[in-house]
């Protein structure tokens, strides 16, 4: 099952139905991820009202990130089967199983996911100043904007190790992960076991990949304030000297604990959704 066998418009309705699961589902390892992360500035809790805290600001920013690069992969991939490999990849059914390479799908989704990283920035910079300050998706956002502005100092803080996070994590929910399950299942797996194999291995690539950004981008968006994280030179610097290639890491089991069941939930939804859209679309043809 690929994304170029449905329309790009369902493949955003899948996005968005599994990653309203698994932010429910997974909010507890989002916090730990973060309180690991940012070094103190956000404090470690087991109390489910400071764990949920911002809760629903972690739903409309994985729903819109993941609808996104379920869209804007689906977008790309279609481009390239039609204009480079000449396949006629712009209408749904097809499947195009066999143009698209392994690394052809990890290089678009990877593409895809740099490009979303242009709205789930400053989604996550609004939920991370919720758990630090508390209040309403609404409150924090005018806040930011008012005392910050829109731009590099603000809402869009953080942006570069953003989509560089996004562009490696989305490589293994949509590249690594979907290509990995049909190498797997031509080599005799099942479906399932293929499934999970595959979520587990693209779920730690990506997540070992892309830590050290997320790190980075953890602390200059809990840090509006400049007062330790002033630029991300500097953000670099203070890392690296406060604890060596080790600090780089910290909230790694979490955040590694957190994308694979993310990727396990959106890839079962995503080949469940597929091939249910494919049946029905079969049997209005009979």
């Amino acid at each position: 099952m690929s994304l170029h066998e449905v329309t790009d418009s369902e493949n955003v309705g899948i996005g968005f139905f599994a990653a309203f699961l698994e932010a429910i589902v997974l909010q507890p390892t989002l916090y730990w991820k973060n309180a690991a992360a940012s070094g103190g500035k956000v404090p470690f809790s087991l109390k489910p009202s400071v764990i949920y805290r911002g809760t629903s600001t972690a739903i409309v920013s994985e729903m819109q990130m993941m609808g996104l690069q379920f869209g804007l992969t689906s977008v790309l991939q279609k481009l390239y089967l039609s204009t480079v490999l000449g396949v006629a990849a712009g209408t749904a059914g097809t499947t195009g199983q066999e143009e698209m390479s392994f690394f052809g799908e990890v290089i678009l989704a990877s593409a895809g996911g740099a490009l979303s990283a242009l709205t789930s920035s400053p989604m996550e910079l609004i939920m991370i100043q919720q758990q630090l300050r508390g209040g309403s998706m609404l409150t924090q956002a005018r806040r930011i904007v008012t005392v910050y502005g829109v731009g590099a100092e603000g809402l869009f803080r953080g942006l570069s190790q953003t989509m560089l996070r996004d562009s490696v994590y989305t490589a293994g929910l949509l590249g690594i992960t979907p290509a990995g399950q049909n190498i797997l299942e031509r080599r005799g797996h099942s479906e399932r076991a293929a499934g999970f194999y595959a979520s587990v291995i693209g779920g730690v690539t990506c997540a070992i990949g892309s830590q050290p950004f997320d790190v980075m981008k953890t602390c200059l968006q809990g840090d509006l304030e400049r007062e330790v994280h002033q630029t991300v030179g500097n953000t670099f610097r203070g890392l690296y000297e406060s604890g060596g290639v080790s600090r780089f890491m910290k909230g790694t089991f979490f955040r590694t604990l957190n994308i694979v069941g993310t990727i396990y939930i959106a890839n079962e939804v995503r080949v469940h959704a597929t091939r249910a859209l494919l049946n029905q679309r079969s049997s209005l043809l009979k």
